[in-house]
Order: structure tokens, then sequence, then C-alpha cells
């Protein structure tokens, strides 16, 4: 009996992970081909200051350079700062933990 309960539950949970899947990427395209886009980064400083956050950033750069032609990329604002601190030699790990040169 226990098995049977087990058994079922494991197809249950097997054909739950099929209906949540993720679909497969679809690149991102205009809809009109005489559009051009512009993309907003949120506040670099935040990635850059702490070594655990900067591949966030390296991600959203990297899908920007992918994107530059299916979305006819023009512009790519950047909101608030690019560094943490200009000067920052030796960083305290509360505040930042990568010096400014690495940021």
């Amino acid at each position: 009996m226990k098995s049977k309960i087990l058994l079922n539950l494991l197809i249950a949970l097997l054909l739950t992970g099929q209906v949540f899947a993720q679909k497969k990427y679809v690149t991102p395209a205009l809809s009109n081909s005489n559009s051009w886009s512009m993309i907003l980064v949120p506040d670099p400083q935040t990635y850059v200051k702490f070594e655990r956050n900067q591949p966030i950033l390296e991600l959203m750069t990297s899908w920007i350079k992918e994107n530059v032609e299916p979305l006819n990329i023009k512009m790519v604002l950047c909101t608030g700062d690019l560094v943490e601190q200009n000067e920052m030699i030796n960083p305290d790990g509360k505040a930042a933990n990568q010096p400014s040169k690495l940021q």
C-alpha cells in the first residue's frame, strides 16, 4: 500500500514538473521594423560594489550586446552612479567589498 502511494506521488510530481517547466527562450523582436529601442539599466553601482552582484550586471550588458541588432538599440541609459566611490582603495566590506578600480 505504501509503495503504491509513493509511486502515485512520484508520478504526480513528475507530471507537475512538465506543467511548470520553463518555456524555450524566444529572442525578442520589434513588431515594427522602423522602430528602435532605448534600454534602461538600473543603478550600476548596486551591482559592482559587491563582487557577488557583478555577474548580474554582466548578464544585463551581455543581453544588451546580443540584442543591439534585433531590437535596433540606439541608446542605453544608466540610472545612478557607475561606482560606489571613486577613490575606494580598501573597502570595508559593508558599503562595498570591491575597490573602485574593480568596480
